[in-house]
């Protein structure tokens, strides 16, 4: 793994409708504020699940 000796600090705060809001920033450089949604999973098989009817 890489080491680029970047520090820094930031923080993230949980919404009541499950996003996640935060700003990062970076000693003596920049900062990055970011929005981050939880993803819908896609089920990875073909196979039917328990309980569904064909």
């Amino acid at each position: 793994m890489s080491r680029s000796g970047v520090t820094g600090r930031g923080w993230a705060a949980l919404a009541e409708d499950g996003t996640l809001d935060g700003r990062i920033f970076f000693h003596l450089g920049d900062d990055s504020g970011f929005h981050a949604v939880r993803a819908q999973l896609k089920p990875t098989s073909t196979r039917s699940q328990v309980g569904d009817s064909e």
